[in-house]
């Protein structure tokens, strides 16, 4: 759900309020804490946030003018450079 709205906060707010009674019966059948549910959410919608139509990166372009054609690949480039 991430990466179709483009929200890290959007698709997990989605897929949590769809999935969560589920995913809460399922912990607990299987003997998981279920306080991992949502850290394990956070983790996985974390990784959408460096799609080109994420609410961050089009202000960021908006910001300094710029298309996504002329900057995306840096965008990318910064994300692999981040250790």
């Amino acid at each position: 759900m991430s990466g179709i709205t483009g929200s890290t906060s959007g698709g997990m707010g989605i897929a949590l309020d769809t999935f969560g009674k589920y995913n809460l019966d399922w912990a607990s059948r299987i003997g998981m804490n279920p306080e991992l549910l949502p850290r394990i959410a956070g983790m996985a919608s974390g990784g959408m946030d460096s799609l080109p139509h994420n609410g961050a990166v089009i202000t960021l372009l908006g910001i300094a003018g710029l298309t996504h054609k002329q900057s995306y690949r840096d965008i990318l480039r910064s994300l692999k450079n981040t250790d």
